[in-house]
């Protein structure tokens, strides 16, 4: 688990930006978010967004791209399993609507202040 910042767009066309939790699963982001969150109606009507994670001055990630609610099915059932796992419990169990989202990046870029010695750190190899 990540934060992410997430940015959206009202129908004004003024940015708007919150902090969730994102899990990095087949090379792109899922969120969650409550369906009668403003951030749930702005993904609804216009899903374009913005999406940073920022780790400190030693990492970032930096991406553009749609978010895709996740229909009931295989897909979903495996961000289930894997969320309920992380939390012990599945966010379908935190409120009436919640719903999840992936990244449809269109667009991202990654920066490492010290890449060689993060990777290290994580026990990758350049």
């Amino acid at each position: 688990m990540k934060v992410l910042a997430v940015a959206t767009v009202t129908a004004a066309g003024e940015p708007r930006v919150s902090a969730l939790d994102g899990h990095f699963l087949h090379g792109t982001w899922t969120f969650s978010t409550a369906g009668d969150s403003a951030k749930a109606g702005h993904l609804e009507r216009r899903p374009a967004i913005s999406v940073a994670h920022i780790d400190g001055e030693e990492m970032a990630l930096f991406s553009h791209g749609n978010a895709d609610r996740l229909p009931p099915g295989p897909e979903l059932d495996e961000v289930d399993a894997h969320w309920t796992e992380h939390y012990g419990s599945s966010p379908f169990s935190w409120g009436d609507d919640v719903r999840m989202y992936r990244l449809r990046m269109t667009w991202a870029v990654a920066y490492a202040f010290e890449r060689d010695r993060l990777l290290a750190s994580r026990g990758i190899t350049a």
